[in-house]
């Protein structure tokens, strides 16, 4: 058995044997089952708001740490018609698919991992702080 060679010098050794391919541009059509030979950066972006990827609540992942907690809901989020104010510590908007996320919500809790009436949802798991979907193109 050969002893095993350290990762950076098999870098080198694929580096060394592997040559770079040539570009083409072809029409997009095409260019199933291709790669990329640079990144491609749209001009804006589709859909210009964070949008929940589940049905539940929007939250402030904070205000769950102590899961379960109570929070007050104070308005609704559906795809087509936001919730466009600007949520506050304590409440929760109810939240659709595709729905934008309110300002002030860094969070969403998916909906079976929740209880509520119409005026309060208890959040049973502590929420995790969402990264923005959105970025603003800097030109």
């Amino acid at each position: 058995m050969r002893p095993m060679i350290p990762v950076s010098k098999a870098i080198n050794i694929i580096k060394r044997e592997t040559g770079v391919l040539s570009t083409e541009r072809i029409d997009l059509a095409d260019a199933v089952g291709r790669v990329l030979a640079e990144n491609i950066v749209a001009d804006c972006d589709l859909p210009p708001f964070d949008r929940s990827q589940m049905d539940g609540y929007a939250v402030v992942a904070s205000d769950t740490k102590n899961a379960p907690v109570t929070l007050k809901i104070i308005g609704e989020s559906a795809a087509g018609s936001g919730w466009h104010k600007t949520m506050k510590r304590g409440h929760a908007v109810r939240i659709m698919t595709g729905a934008p996320v309110p300002a002030g919500a860094d969070a969403v809790v998916k909906i079976e991992i929740t209880r509520g009436t119409e005026t309060e949802v208890a959040i049973l798991e502590p929420a995790k702080k969402a990264r923005p979907l959105s970025r603003k193109v800097r030109r």
